[in-house]
């Protein structure tokens, strides 16, 4: 039941979709123990952005050309896309 009420809240919300992610790399970072130097931004056309930490550049450019246009909120589906692509 839980399941199926996640996807009518999902189905309730507006269709947005991915229009850039970019990439920052701060040198002068020190990070502590598992933290990363590198944060990335998704943004969407409806105005929300989502921050994360990780990744190389290089491998976020090539992911980010298969995830402009797509649904932020089809993560598993997202995942799998950037997992697959290159197999």
């Amino acid at each position: 039941m839980l399941a199926s009420g996640a996807a009518l809240a999902h189905a309730a919300l507006p269709k947005m979709k991915i229009t850039r992610i970019r990439f920052y790399h701060n040198p002068r970072n020190r990070p502590t123990f598992n933290q990363s130097a590198q944060v990335v931004t998704v943004e969407t056309d409806q105005g929300i952005t989502g921050i994360g930490e990780g990744g190389s550049k290089d491998t976020l450019e090539q992911s980010a050309a298969m995830l402009i246009g797509e649904d932020p909120g089809r993560i598993e589906h997202l995942w799998q896309l950037m997992y697959r692509g290159y197999f």
